[in-house]
């Protein structure tokens, strides 16, 4: 497995919170591996929208559609 250093710059004020609380009277000294894969993934999809694909979104649509139709009403 390779490993990266990578340095950040923030452009805005960033709080680290593993407790999910939104407080800020605690805050991490590191971020989580599945936080930054988040975010970074989340980038990526802004900067390169055209890299979801059409069929990605076609078959997103399919599966929301399948899943209306097996929902039981109450």
């Amino acid at each position: 497995m390779d490993t990266f250093i990578c340095h950040l710059n923030f452009t805005a004020p960033l709080h680290v919170d593993s407790l999910g609380t939104g407080f800020y009277q605690e805050t991490d000294k590191f971020i989580r591996s599945d936080t930054l894969s988040a975010a970074l993934l989340s980038t990526w999809l802004q900067l390169f929208p055209e890299d979801v694909g059409a069929s990605n979104q076609q078959q997103r649509e399919e599966e929301i559609k399948e899943n209306i139709l097996n929902t039981k009403k109450i």
